[in-house]
């Protein structure tokens, strides 16, 4: 099975900043397989603190870009 990651920017996570969660799970949980080490697409995001970035204000959160 091959899959094509695409990189999830600060620009997309703001524009879907209301609806994050779902738009998370539509990007990561394709990508998890038997083989991935953590088995939970919240797992990846929490872990990739991309959850903080419906917390920051627009102008920090495009620092990141």
């Amino acid at each position: 099975m091959k899959y094509t990651l695409n990189q999830i920017t600060p620009e997309e996570l703001i524009v879907k900043r209301l609806s994050i969660k779902g738009f998370l799970q539509s990007q990561i949980s394709p990508l998890i397989g038997r083989k991935s080490w953590m088995q939970d697409w919240e797992q990846l995001a929490k872990r990739f603190q991309l959850f903080k970035f419906s917390a920051l204000p627009e102008a920090e959160a495009l620092k990141y870009s």
